[in-house]
């Protein structure tokens, strides 16, 4: 007679067995497709209710447990029937097996994701557990994201445009393909380098300060502009657009799209010299013309008011001080003349002509005392134009000081250093904030002709302070 612990140990055995299937029909039934389990004879053991709904929608039939096995693939493409007796076959014979089957159905392809594993007693395999789930949503995405991953790559290796990832350092980590064509350096030679050794010396303090706006600033675009360097130091204009994506996953990394705009940046070039060549005939025209006519005008009436002099008349004061003003209206006009007509001259040279413009300053009434430094061992080498710019910037800035600055002292130093050529203009005048916007077109005139031959110009001033303006020309 069985004892209490016994019956009580059946009890659990039983309670666990019910609990056990009670968890694999759970499983079963909340699997994603459909499940099922055959014999050797391909019978149903066990099918979920998913796959039941399926069968009774395609062949109108109640499945259950015992039932022949339906031909599920054949049923849902005619192409497919004899698919799963292969696979049954291989499952039979102790083969694991998991694959993705594509069925054609009504014209759109669907596609299925199928597990077989066989189901052992012993040695033997009696029966086979399959699994089968629709991956066409999960497909058609992963299919797209390879069309567009195929496009988006399609554009960077064929495109025009320098992309360049760099880290928070400005290592490189990732460049485009169009890098070879710009710099001559592969991909491989680029990564871990730091970007601004391709970029020109005198341009990296700038690009330092904007690559610091930049991680100061995620994803905000912030516009770029920069020469930049092959190895074998060729150079060419870029612009493009900087962006912070270092929180961004899948691109951790601060993105820079550049494009070359040399030939533009030449265009512009040209074209501010065809300007500036327009102005100087402009300015000589015009001293020519309030030389020539204006003057002797002037001249003429100061000589009618002479003659009316010689008679005796009431408004004898009155004409004596207009003959006064008239004469001081022509030695006006002469100042204007002589400083619009006064250019660099190619048969004195630049230091001479300097000098001559310097020696006319001298002579005015302000009185200010103005001296010249010069050191300049390649003159005769450089281009004429480039000497005018030269001439043209001490002039502008001279006006400059006349105007504005209310200077007792200015010192001019006009200096070659190895490759590049130095000019310096320095006043004791009274200086302003150089943060502040600028309404005069002086300075704006002197950094376009300085730009016209890659020069720098370079400011600095405060209030009371006086004024020093820095040019840098380097020569290639």
């Amino acid at each position: 007679m069985p004892t209490s612990a016994t019956s009580e140990s059946k009890k659990t055995r039983a309670r666990a067995a019910v609990e056990k299937e009670a968890n694999l029909d759970a499983i079963v039934e909340h699997f994603d497709g459909f499940v099922w389990s055959i014999d050797r004879d391909l019978q149903y053991i066990v099918l979920n209710t998913a796959l039941q709904k399926k069968i009774k929608e395609l062949a109108g039939l109640d499945a259950r447990a015992g039932d022949k096995m339906t031909d599920l693939f054949g049923m849902l493409d005619p192409s497919k029937a004899r698919l799963w007796e292969n696979i049954c076959q291989q499952g039979f014979a102790g083969e694991r097996q998991r694959v993705v089957e594509k069925l054609s159905i009504n014209g759109d392809a669907v596609f299925y994701e199928v597990s077989i594993n066989p189901i052992r007693k012993g040695k033997e395999v009696v029966g086979l557990s399959c699994f089968a789930r629709d991956l066409t949503g999960e497909k058609l995405t992963e299919q797209k994201a390879q069309m567009n991953e195929i496009r988006f790559r399609s554009l960077i290796e064929k495109g025009t445009d320098i992309i360049v990832v760099i880290n928070d350092k400005g290592s490189i980590a990732y460049t485009s393909p169009s890098i070879e064509r710009y710099f001559g350096i592969t991909d491989a030679e680029n990564l871990g380098k730091s970007a601004f050794d391709y970029i020109h010396p005198e341009d990296i303090p700038r690009l330092v300060e904007t690559f610091m706006e930049v991680l100061s600033s995620p994803g905000k675009p912030i516009f770029v502009q920069a020469r930049a360097q092959t190895k074998e130091c060729k150079l060419f204009w870029v612009e493009g657009v900087v962006t912070n994506l270092l929180g961004v996953e899948g691109v951790n990394g601060v993105v820079c799209n550049f494009r070359d705009v040399t030939e533009r940046k030449e265009i512009e070039k040209k074209i501010r010299q065809a300007s500036i060549d327009a102005q100087e005939r402009e300015r000589e025209e015009i001293g020519r013309e309030l030389h020539d006519n204006v003057n002797q005008i002037l001249t003429t009436a100061r000589l009618y008011l002479d003659c009316i002099l010689e008679a005796p008349s009431e408004q004898e004061s009155i004409i004596r001080r207009s003959s006064e003003i008239i004469t001081s209206a022509i030695e006006e006009i002469r100042k204007l003349s002589r400083s619009m007509t006064q250019s660099f001259h190619k048969e004195i040279g630049l230091k001479l002509s300097i000098e001559d413009l310097l020696e006319n300053i001298r002579q005015l009434p302000e009185g200010i005392h103005v001296t010249f430094d010069y050191f300049l061992p390649s003159e005769l080498d450089l281009d004429d134009k480039l000497k005018t710019t030269i001439f043209r910037i001490v002039q502008e800035q001279l006006n400059n000081v006349l105007k504005h600055a209310a200077a007792s002292t200015v010192h001019i130093s006009l200096r070659e250093d190895g490759p590049a050529i130095w000019l310096r203009i320095h006043d004791n005048g009274q200086g302003f904030d150089t943060r502040k916007k600028r309404e005069g077109i002086g300075i704006n005139n002197i950094i376009s002709r300085a730009e016209l031959f890659n020069g720098q110009v370079d400011i600095e001033s405060l209030p009371g302070k006086g004024c020093a303006l820095s040019v840098s020309f380097l020569q290639h």
